[in-house]
């Protein structure tokens, strides 16, 4: 079993489908919080994948986890503050069930994000296998957007972006700023990793696949 954060974006759809036809059963990890909206869209993306994934593959929908004093509020940037967050519960799932494998939908093309440059995937990747688990990177070799919807497009699925949308954005910071948000993030990483149970896993929606199509489980 492989562990996907999985948004409904183009990139963590193709790396769904590629996972699964390479003979992975998949768990699906989704964040949400009250600042995201849209979640129907993930839900249209899911239905549209339920036919390519393998059976008894999950889908969860977690909310993002509250973290202590230490960690909330030294982020400027809200997007290395959510990939934090989707970390914690990727490696949490991951300790749960016994799995070593845990994947993003990060692409080089994306490099303009800051958890998806060159620098910050070296780091996780390094401290993950120090921790005895693996990144799984499926669509890091997409050259850009349009390689993406051709992808798509092939599947004989939407070529949108059906992931959850939020109003806030990142704060413009200089270079030199966002190189000390990302040592910030470098260390949280680590700290997560070497203590991941101080969070509870919050399921509000869980389902799985039998015979291509999801059933429902609840928050069970």
């Amino acid at each position: 079993m492989t562990v996907l954060l999985f948004s409904g974006g183009r990139d963590s759809s193709i790396a769904a489908v590629r996972l699964s036809t390479e003979g992975n059963n998949l768990h699906l990890i989704t964040l949400t919080n009250t600042d995201l909206t849209g979640l129907a869209r993930v839900k249209t993306r899911l239905l549209e994948l339920a036919p390519m994934l393998p059976n008894n593959s999950t889908w969860w929908l977690v909310d993002e986890p509250a973290f202590g004093d230490e960690i909330e509020g030294i982020f400027a940037l809200r997007s290395l503050r959510f990939h934090l967050s989707c970390l914690t519960i990727g490696v949490l799932v991951a300790k749960k069930f016994h799995v070593t494998n845990l994947a993003f939908g990060f692409a080089h093309y994306q490099s303009n994000w800051n958890e998806q440059t060159r620098e910050a995937v070296d780091v996780l990747d390094a401290t993950l296998r120090h921790h005895q688990l693996n990144l799984v990177l499926p669509v890091w070799d997409l050259r850009g957007k349009k390689d993406a919807m051709e992808i798509l497009e092939g599947y004989g699925i939407s070529t949108e972006a059906l992931e959850q949308k939020s109003d806030i954005r990142n704060t413009n910071l200089s270079e030199s700023e966002q190189k000390y948000e990302l040592n910030i993030w470098k260390n949280c990483v680590d700290a997560v990793l070497r203590n991941c149970n101080f969070c509870d896993l919050d399921i509000v929606d869980n389902m799985y696949i039998q015979g291509g199509e999801w059933r429902n489980r609840g928050n069970e």
